[in-house]
């Protein structure tokens, strides 16, 4: 009996390890998840077999046995090269780590400490373990701290790994003390507080979803979307990298998108940042990938260069993006329509 009760509970436990580190990684990418799953199991490899005890406020409760955890290891090796992509679930996330490709697209950059909410979102959930690990009683698991750490400091790389870090406090939480639900106690204040908060809540704006943002950093040009939508046929818009994967929504073809793992090792990636930074010469790439129009925020270098430009027209302008046409003249009938037409100064 007590040896069938021990088997349950290794079970029980293994089901609960993956369920609290694999599970909640369900927001992020699958590769992501591969990398972080090995990492969560070799810790629990290297803690099997051993017996529960307390590392200072760190506490390794009832490790998994050593032989159960070789064998998941094994299962999972055999599984990672059994996978058509293979070893390069794990290739992948040590490319993106050292690509300097990434250096210009938001995700990818270090947070701005400059935002309280930024700061907030960051640091926050690691000040409040240390103030609770040094003024607090409570213990916390020591896979716990070590899953904190660590995404704490991937978040620093880059700002993409915030929801995850916000996953790994919540395993820390669930230790700290709460309310007991029978301590709690009904006042004449509890009903006109919840109308309260119902209706603020029910009086906010609820948008469906899919609707587009259309204020803040991740903000769509809507109209001039919806211009391109009416006009561009099969070819192929040039935009910014946080507005095309919206264009793919409306059917519009792009130069690039959001799937960066899918221009590893082609150059495409290269080439967008450079004719977005305007440090190679824009033509080259615009005729080899058939571009016909840009969509671009105003004030930019490139949206200054492609006005400059004899082979490009403004066709649509709106606050937050101009849009513009390749000429269908040659270049000598250009310069006699400004001979004819000059520009005013």
């Amino acid at each position: 009996m007590t040896v069938q009760l021990g088997r349950e509970e290794n079970r029980c436990r293994l089901r609960i390890s993956f369920a609290r580190f694999s599970s909640a990684f369900s927001r992020s990418s699958w590769r992501t998840r591969s990398l972080a799953g090995l990492v969560v199991l070799g810790l629990e490899l290297l803690l099997s077999g051993k017996k529960s005890r307390e590392i200072g406020r760190a506490i390794v409760s009832a490790p998994l046995p050593f032989r159960l955890a070789s064998g998941v290891a094994l299962a999972s090796v055999l599984a990672t090269f059994i996978n058509p992509h293979g070893m390069e679930l794990l290739a992948y996330d040590f490319k993106v780590a050292t690509s300097g490709q990434l250096s210009s697209i938001m995700e990818w950059q270090s947070p701005n400490f400059h935002s309280i909410t930024m700061l907030a979102l960051v640091v926050g959930p690691v000040a409040f373990v240390m103030w609770v690990l040094l003024f607090g009683r409570s213990k916390f698991e020591l896979l716990d701290l070590v899953f904190l750490g660590g995404t704490f400091l991937a978040t620093l790389h880059a700002m993409r790994f915030v929801p995850i870090e916000g996953i790994a406090f919540c395993a820390l939480a669930s230790r700290l003390p709460v309310l007991r639900i029978g301590d709690a106690r009904r006042s004449w204040t509890t009903w006109p507080v919840a109308v309260v908060l119902l209706t603020v809540v029910l009086s906010l704006p609820h948008p469906p979803a899919g609707t587009p943002s259309v204020s803040g950093i991740a903000s769509q040009p809507v109209t001039s979307s919806a211009w391109l939508k009416r006009h561009v046929g099969s070819e192929r818009v040039f935009s910014t990298y946080m507005w095309n994967d919206y264009l793919i929504h409306l059917g519009i073809p792009v130069f690039v998108d959001g799937r960066t793992d899918l221009y590893f090792g082609t150059g495409v990636l290269a080439k967008y940042i450079a004719v977005s930074t305007l440090t190679t010469n824009p033509e080259p790439v615009f005729q080899r990938w058939n571009v016909q129009w840009v969509m671009w925020p105003p004030k930019s270098p490139l949206s200054i260069f492609l006005l400059q430009s004899h082979q490009w027209r403004v066709v649509h302008r709106t606050a937050n993006a101009v849009i513009f046409e390749r000429r269908t003249t040659t270049v000598g009938e250009v310069r006699v329509l400004a001979h004819m037409c000059p520009l005013a100064p």
